[in-house]
């Protein structure tokens, strides 16, 4: 009994420190149709587009739903008054710019390749050195193109205990 109570109270401040120290990925890749959220492989959320459908997923551990976003945002029910009224008085809680911006400072770009075309030959024209500019300070690849080519490759990380030590230091 004793042994088996260790374990598991040995087994809870392991799991704590795990979801703090476990990765979490942005990813985003056009010519895959990536466009998700996971965490390490505990969890992922995601959009996928199928026949001009847009489906949300998520899959936590073994468990997965997958459902399409017309069903997510279709209510079809009234609000009564009270309810009305409740959403009129909602606080707002306000947080400073400093720590918003001290906790985006906390992600890291993995990977970044970039090349847009915007369709419309003046503003690729004004916005070529701009993104040649922006590819040699950051050192990733950034460039507009004039042949109608759209290719995003994006791959974020960051884990919780990083956001919340930057949003606690600032």
């Amino acid at each position: 009994m004793l042994p088996a109570l260790f374990i598991l109270l040995s087994l809870i401040p392991a799991m704590v420190v795990y979801v703090l120290a476990a990765p979490i990925y942005v990813e985003i890749d056009s010519n895959l149709n990536i466009y998700r959220i996971r965490l390490h492989w505990l969890a992922i959320a995601g959009v996928i587009q199928t026949d001009n459908l847009w489906l949300a997923y998520i899959k936590i551990l073994w468990w997965k739903r997958q459902f399409a976003f017309a069903d997510m945002f279709s209510y079809t029910g009234t609000m009564s008054t009270e309810e009305k009224e409740h959403r009129k008085q909602k606080k707002t809680r306000k947080v400073p710019f400093s720590k918003i911006r001290a906790m985006l400072n906390s992600f890291r770009i993995e990977r970044c390749y970039i090349n847009a075309d915007l369709g419309d030959m003046p503003v690729n024209g004004l916005l070529y050195p701009v993104a040649m500019y922006l590819s040699r300070i950051t050192g990733r690849t950034i460039t507009i193109n004039f042949r109608g080519e759209n290719v995003v490759i994006l791959t974020i990380k960051n884990n919780c205990a990083r956001m919340a030590w930057s949003y606690f230091k600032s």
